[in-house]
């Protein structure tokens, strides 16, 4: 081969590409990722999540920067 991209290529073509299984898109997130049961978790319990972080005496701490709780705010917390 004359470089990595070469033998990639020859890889994927010879290799991966004639043994991959065809998956549908769909199925391979609800049953793999699972992004239909957390959407459906988080908007059942969306209030009591807000309420998590808008409760005067909660211990998690906001900020602008910050993407999400640690498990000491949460274990804090419950």
């Amino acid at each position: 081969m004359k470089s990595t991209a070469a033998a990639v290529d020859k890889v994927l073509k010879e290799e991966l590409f004639p043994n991959a299984q065809e998956s549908d898109g769909w199925n391979f997130r609800q049953r793999n990722c699972y992004n239909v049961k957390v959407n459906e978790l988080l908007k059942k319990n969306f209030s009591v999540i807000e309420k998590m972080y808008k409760d005067k005496a909660s211990p998690i701490v906001i900020n602008m920067k910050k993407k999400h709780i640690s498990l000491a705010e949460a274990k804090a917390y419950v």
